[in-house]
């Protein structure tokens, strides 16, 4: 609300934007990507809470930025919310994959079933 709150006078503030732009974004970019390539676009999701920790402690110990209860309890209610989606995202998987297991192979001869026997399963991200 106050446009002073606004104006970069410090030079901490200056060089924790600096930081945050440049090292902070590579490291969540090479997270993002490994994910990416492990689970699939939807478990890139799982790096959103942690930057969010790690962005709340670094202005409260490093910059001495109040952090109100309210936001701490929102934030909670999203991280858990979260999770408690990819924990059901993990277990649709799971359900697929003993769905597409070995001794099934046969029933259905489709290409999905040569994907399989390459090593590369294919899974839905959509519910």
């Amino acid at each position: 609300r106050d446009i002073g709150a606004w104006i970069l006078t410090d030079k901490l503030d200056i060089i924790t934007i600096v930081y945050a732009g440049a090292v902070a974004q590579g490291i969540c970019t090479v997270g993002t990507s490994w994910c990416i390539r492990k689970r699939g676009p939807i478990f890139t999701s799982v790096f959103t809470p942690v930057g969010l920790i790690f962005a709340t402690l670094f202005d409260f110990s490093i910059l001495h930025r109040q952090i109100c209860l309210g936001s701490v309890i929102g934030s909670g209610v999203v991280i858990f919310g979260l999770y408690i989606f990819l924990l059901g995202k993990v277990r649709q998987m799971k359900e697929e994959c003993a769905k597409r297991s070995p001794s099934h192979l046969n029933e259905n001869g489709g290409e999905d079933d040569e994907q399989y026997k390459k090593g590369h399963l294919i899974v839905p991200m959509t519910p």
